[in-house]
């Protein structure tokens, strides 16, 4: 936002909220399957791939259609809301990002196997 020169302001706070909201429920979706999988009997690795063939094609279809969608706003003569656009296509982006991305590599890290006591 610093580098776009928009400031976290009263407005763009509630942009922000917004953006971070439909983040979590992105991660929701993608952990809610992956631990559905994983209670199934799959390892991690398959559980992974398996949720991304369903549940990650979704999250990527519907952070596109956001992104894209919001992205129109840019183009408003009214400051705000092309400030609102490139925020939130940004965020929308990059939670998508990190919902198929980050987030099961942290699980990934977090569930390791436990080790078989001697």
């Amino acid at each position: 936002m610093a580098f776009l020169e928009i400031g976290l302001k009263v407005s763009t706070l509630l942009v922000v909220a917004l953006g971070v909201g439909i983040g979590v429920d992105y991660g929701i979706y993608i952990c809610g399957r992956l631990l559905a999988y994983m209670r199934e009997g799959l390892d991690f690795a398959a559980a992974y791939e398996r949720t991304i063939a369903t549940t990650g094609a979704g999250v990527v279809l519907t952070g596109l259609t956001l992104a894209v969608g919001v992205a129109t706003w840019i183009f408003a003569t009214l400051k705000l809301q092309a400030d609102m656009g490139t925020v939130l296509s940004f965020m929308f982006l990059v939670n998508m990002i990190g919902a198929i991305a980050l987030l099961p590599a942290l699980g990934a890290f977090l569930m390791k196997p436990k080790r078989a006591r001697d």
